[in-house]
């Protein structure tokens, strides 16, 4: 990829300019996809600021219970389980708030790729 990159960089090369690809295009062995236009749903820049929220609160919560900093001496639970908590509820308020359809959740591939590999790790942490 990288040396692609360079090639098309240094010769300054187009896709159009290219002798061969017009051949390929005049004889249809290539098509034009054109541009797609994609259709952002009304809850995605919500749902956005809601993961950003979430994060900056477990930054905010790491610096307040950080013993550098010593501002809380006896924390009343660990960082570990404040992000799992503060990440899931910023999940459930997206999903109620954007109004997430729940149905597609379990065949969207994010989902099963994310599912997958939480099996493999806690497969092999088990051993």
């Amino acid at each position: 990829l990288v040396m692609s990159f360079l090639v098309t960089m240094l010769f300054n090369s187009k896709l159009s300019d290219d002798p061969i690809y017009r051949k390929r295009l005049e004889e249809g062995l290539v098509e034009l996809r054109g541009e797609k236009q994609i259709e952002i749903k009304s809850g995605a820049k919500t749902s956005v600021w809601l993961f950003l929220l979430g994060v900056v609160g477990v930054v905010i919560y790491a610096i307040i219970n950080s013993p550098s900093m010593g501002l809380v001496e006896k924390p009343l639970m660990n960082t570990t389980n404040a992000i799992l908590i503060i990440m899931l509820s910023v999940a459930t308020l997206t999903t109620v708030i954007c109004k997430v359809d729940t149905d597609n959740i379990l065949n969207s591939s994010t989902f099963k790729a994310g599912m997958s590999a939480c099996i493999c790790i806690l497969g092999v942490a088990w051993l």
